[in-house]
């Protein structure tokens, strides 16, 4: 079986010229660490202001924290990326695949050390709240003036319920700080 995961990205053009350094935001998921993803050089040479990971970030798919690791490290590796990588800006969230398992949610089992895993590849600065919250979801304010950005990034699997019509996707801390 060969496994194809295509890296898409998306260009935002913003609408805020003059008091704002962001002028485009681009934004993508589905990275297979493994793959070529020439993506990069587009998105390098389309002058972002600034990268949003929307999840999959990675394909881990396991419940061994050791695994994921290495799969977030064969990432770092990848030429293109870490070429790109410190350009500028890179905001992330996380889906099913960079959590670590195939549609699963807050009965990962592994699901505390996948968050630790995740936070220390993106380099979460030792003071963010992400470190202390159930799951990685977070806010940032891109840019400045009236025109500024309020990026939020929400965590769909961490607190997931399994699949049920009453079944919650964020969970009790997360809805109270949305």
């Amino acid at each position: 079986m060969r496994i194809l995961a295509v890296l898409m990205f998306f260009l935002l053009p913003v609408l805020s010229q003059a008091q704002s350094e962001v002028n485009t935001i681009a934004f993508g998921s589905c990275a297979f660490q493994f793959g070529k993803q020439q993506i990069w050089n587009a998105v390098d040479s389309n002058k972002a202001d600034c990268w949003i990971w929307l999840g999959d970030n990675i394909y881990g798919d396991t419940k061994d924290v050791e695994v994921l690791r290495s799969k977030y490290q064969k990432l770092a590796q990848n030429e293109r990326y870490s070429r790109f990588c410190g350009k500028i800006p890179m905001y992330a969230t996380w889906d099913d695949h960079d959590y670590g398992w195939n549609n699963d949610g807050k009965n990962y089992p592994i699901k505390e050390d996948s968050k630790l895993a995740f936070l220390e590849f993106f380099e979460e600065p030792a003071n963010s709240p992400r470190w202390d919250r159930n799951g990685v979801y977070t806010s940032y304010d891109i840019g400045s003036g009236e025109k500024s950005i309020k990026l939020i990034l929400l965590d769909t699997r961490y607190n997931r319920d399994d699949p049920s019509p009453d079944g919650d996707v964020l969970g009790p801390e997360q809805w109270a700080w949305l």
